[in-house]
């Protein structure tokens, strides 16, 4: 847009690695917008993700290279397993032998990995590696990789979590028996000693959320994680912050201020673009008013199914019944058009059975979907503040009970425990008086989540080209 290349952009090549499905629509925006500012993109197509033909699809779309891993030489080699083997018998002599061997198949593997990713890296002879998070869900094999060859590990958030996201983790996994209580063994006393950081107490007893043998293994391979119970408690370069109230978050779980560089988000000059091209949607952003007088369009964006770990903290026996209920509230108001946006994680189960109760369903993702609606109806979703930044009002359907305090305070978001109240809120909707009241109060607090000017593409390429 406008934006002039120079000789740093052409010099700049990136690795980019997505580990999950929700991070592939901002994977094709960034590699798309890098390679037409003159900036090379390599694809990962990680081991184990199952994204290896959509990331290729990607990669055809967007014009992006894809990371090579023929001729890799992946045989472990005697001087590596000898290494090894001594970290294991010597480091940890005091642990029980199986212990030992469970270690040293961990560490085996996290060995190769970081092998292999660094030799992927080398080949695609990139300057920066970019992922989406840093913490526990990282592909930290990539970033320990990238820190060894000394290339600048930035991450372009795709999501917006803090420690209550953890928190609700641990009580899950404690409630299904999944958590690892620190030993009484030599093994406890090193992640007590040297690696306190992954304990959490609860219950007057310690927790790790792995095996302390995968926890050491990973320590000693991939290299130290700072702070294991936040999403970008890792050691990238750069974390690109998205907006003033994203960079109070970081603050708050006490990221290091140095890697904390605000551009704004891709996503925001994607909502931008939208209400460029789209007459009615920026009539609406600009004068706080419904998209159509006669018609309130309501945007569904609710999460996957999680009646397997959260069914106590949702007031319906079933997933579907949620649905259910949303048909019948679009039924009885005819006023009312509801569009659905479904998230990628759904299982084809449940996708039946939103789709056979022929309420309209958007392909092209919630973010493009969020100017050319009203109201942004979902259960504390990352992209509320998207919708809050284009300054729709989010009704909040808390449906599982995570109970987040994140957008606790901010004007057009009003969260409701059950769906009674959520629903009353929507019918209030429908009067454009009220609308437009709550729009106009949005105002002000839009900025704080997200600058809808179109400059974060631009932000973003300064921030490689100026970290070489």
């Amino acid at each position: 847009k406008g934006m002039t290349t120079n000789r740093e952009t052409r010099k700049s090549r990136v690795f980019i690695v997505p580990t999950l499905k929700s991070q592939l629509q901002l994977t094709t925006e960034l590699a798309s917008r890098l390679q037409q500012q003159r900036i090379k993109v390599t694809l990962c197509t990680p081991n184990n993700s199952g994204l290896t033909q959509e990331i290729i699809t990607i990669s055809k779309k967007t014009n992006s290279t894809i990371n090579n891993r023929e001729h890799i030489n992946t045989i472990k080699n005697f001087c590596e397993n000898l290494y090894l083997l001594a970290l294991s018998q010597l480091k940890y002599r005091a642990a029980p032998m199986r212990s030992r061997i469970k270690y040293l198949r961990t560490a085996r593997d996290f060995f190769q990995k970081k092998k292999i990713a660094k030799l992927e890296i080398s080949k695609s002879q990139s300057t920066h590696l970019i992922c989406f998070e840093d913490g526990i869900s990282s592909p930290f094999e990539y970033i320990s990789a990238a820190i060894e060859l000394k290339i600048p590990v930035i991450v372009v958030p795709y999501e917006i979590s803090n420690h209550q996201d953890f928190q609700n983790l641990l009580l899950e996994k404690y409630a299904d028996g999944t958590l690892y209580e620190v030993p009484n063994s030599a093994l406890g006393q090193l992640i007590r000693s040297k690696h306190a950081q992954w304990i959490k107490t609860y219950k007057r007893k310690n927790f790790l959320l792995f095996p302390p043998e995968y926890i050491l293994a990973r320590e000693d391979i991939i290299g130290e994680l700072q702070n294991p119970w936040t999403v970008h408690g890792g050691p990238s370069s750069y974390i690109a912050v998205e907006s003033e109230n994203t960079m109070r978050v970081y603050r708050d779980e006490n990221i290091d201020e140095k890697k904390l560089v605000p551009t704004g988000s891709i996503y925001c000059d994607l909502i931008y673009e939208k209400i460029s091209e789209h007459g009615d949607a920026k009539r609406a952003f600009e004068n706080k008013k419904k998209i159509a007088p006669n018609k309130t369009k309501i945007l569904v964006s609710l999460p996957p199914n999680y009646h397997a770990t959260r069914a106590k903290f949702c007031e319906f026996e079933s997933y579907s019944t949620v649905w259910q209920q949303l048909k019948r509230l679009e039924d009885e108001n005819e006023q009312l058009e509801i569009s659905v946006s479904i998230h990628p994680n759904t299982l084809d189960s449940d996708r039946e059975v939103i789709n056979n109760l022929n309420l309209n369903t958007i392909e092209n993702g919630v973010i493009t979907a969020i100017p050319v609606h009203d109201l942004f109806f979902t259960c504390f979703s990352s992209t509320i503040r998207w919708a809050l930044a284009a300054g729709k009002p989010v009704i909040n359907y808390d449906m599982y009970g995570f109970n987040l305090s994140i957008y606790d305070n901010s004007p057009g978001f009003f969260s409701f425990a059950n769906f009674s109240n959520s629903k009353e809120k929507v019918l209030k909707m429908l009067n454009n008086e009220y609308y437009e009241t709550q729009a106009r109060g949005m105002e002000e607090n839009r900025k704080i989540w997200g600058e809808i000017d179109g400059r974060a593409t631009e932000n973003i390429v300064r921030l490689i080209t100026e970290h070489n």
